[in-house]
């Protein structure tokens, strides 16, 4: 939402089946696991039918991991994103999307040191990448920080990065 508002765009987030309230001409559907492809594949047809003039982007963990399973059954209907964004990362999320939402949720690193054979995160964050520090990603107002890394204390900033978290004072949830 904070790329598109800096290119004047106007934003709004819709959870579920419902109408957006104007005609949008792009729409954004996020995929989480693997095993919960069949809510992406509903919201698809349903944001598709409803608004066939707009461009639908599908990305996410499920679009990373199985996009020819989404290009199977949608052709080229739907843009397929793939894996991570540096530039989207570099931003602080728009939380006035969801007001009352009181956790700055924060990527300190990106990707993992190692390559266990079971994990994804090497096909999701092929390149391992650390942050110096994350003060400008957490909001001002937010009472609390989750991270959401896969690795956090391979990161050379680490120490730098706890220390940020003593100064702001904030309960933080490593997810």
């Amino acid at each position: 939402a904070r790329y598109h508002r800096l290119r004047g765009d106007k934003v709004k987030l819709v959870s579920g089946f419902d109408g957006a309230g104007y005609e949008p001409d792009k729409i954004y559907i996020t995929s989480l696991f693997t095993y919960a492809w069949e809510p992406v594949h509903e919201a698809i047809r349903y944001y598709r039918a409803k608004y066939p003039k707009a461009r639908l982007t599908v990305g996410g963990i499920y679009a990373t991991l199985c996009p020819e399973r989404l290009r199977e059954e949608f052709g080229n209907s739907i843009s397929i994103r793939r894996g991570t964004s540096p530039e989207l990362d570099s931003l602080r999320p728009d939380y006035s999307l969801v007001p009352d939402w009181d956790a700055s949720i924060v990527f300190a690193t990106r990707g993992c040191v190692r390559s266990c054979p079971f994990c994804s995160v090497k096909l999701l964050e092929p390149k391992f990448t650390a942050l110096k520090s994350i003060r400008r990603l957490v909001h001002p107002k937010h009472r609390r920080i989750i991270f959401w890394d896969n690795n956090i204390l391979a990161s050379t900033n680490w120490r730098d990065i706890f220390a940020e978290l003593a100064e702001l004072q904030k309960p933080v949830d490593f997810n």
